[in-house]
């Protein structure tokens, strides 16, 4: 961040405090955390803010159906529909990829259910419907079966084409359980002058870490080798003096 102040202040006062964020957000996912990113920071198209509306009425009616957030990969579907939910609707998100990850679902914990991009152009029409029924249904999974209670948020984010979902849900018992949302071509939820800037920064700080270890490590090598250099030639030298002492008491009468 210091590197941009001083390289480029208008970007860091124009974008330094997001940029912060997603350099943080990359730390602690190294560590093995995940830094909710904040519902207020995503852009949202106007169609997909459509979408959002009936959603939200859908819900307040209770006449809830399910989400699918439809584009292209890379464009932070995932991250915004988690922050949605959570945030926006404050709701106890389960987050899963496979349908089968409905097994350790638990409905006294979660009352939404976020599907990440999963495979469900396999899934028969039966499945499909009692996935996405707002009164309740038992889906069969492959070793058990799972009840989603009535009134549970379901959502799904996907790259798959429109043209894909559209044969998937074209049956009307389906049709109108799902609400769409499509993120046009070149549409993301991210800034994406933010995300470039912010990727090529954390990939230079990263090579500077890297050529900073690797500068250390030669010297701590170079110091090891050296003492252990030192330590040889000083045990050498005392195996000498000592063949020398020796000697010279031999010598002697």
């Amino acid at each position: 961040m210091e590197l941009l102040k001083t390289k480029d202040p208008r970007t860091y006062l124009r974008l330094g405090g997001q940029i912060q964020k997603r350099f943080m957000d990359l730390h602690l996912s190294k560590v093995g955390l995940v830094k909710k990113y904040d519902f207020e920071t995503f852009i949202i198209p106007p169609n997909v803010q459509k979408s959002l509306d009936l959603f939200e009425r859908a819900i307040k009616l209770n006449f809830t159906r399910g989400l699918i957030i439809q584009g292209a990969s890379k464009t932070g579907k995932t991250q915004f529909l988690k922050a949605y939910l959570e945030q926006k609707l404050k709701l106890s998100v389960y987050m899963i990829n496979t349908v089968e990850g409905l097994n350790k679902f638990d409905p006294s914990k979660f009352n939404a259910i976020l599907l990440d991009d999963p495979e469900i152009s396999k899934a028969s029409r039966e499945r499909l419907i009692s996935l996405f029924d707002n009164e309740g249904r038992y889906v069969d999974l492959k070793h058990t079966t799972k009840c989603i209670i009535p009134g549970t948020i379901r959502a799904v984010s996907t790259n798959r084409s429109m043209e894909e979902l559209n044969r998937e849900f074209d049956k009307s018992p389906l049709k109108r359980r799902i609400i769409f949302a499509r993120l046009k071509n070149g549409d993301s939820f991210f800034d994406s002058d933010i995300t470039f800037e912010f990727f090529m920064l954390a990939w230079r700080e990263k090579e500077t870490q890297n050529l900073r270890q690797l500068e250390a490590l030669d010297l701590e090598i170079e110091i090891t080798n050296q003492e252990n250099i030192d330590s040889i030639s000083s045990f050498q030298q005392e195996n000498k003096n000592e063949s020398l002492n020796i000697h010279e008491l031999k010598k002697k009468p």
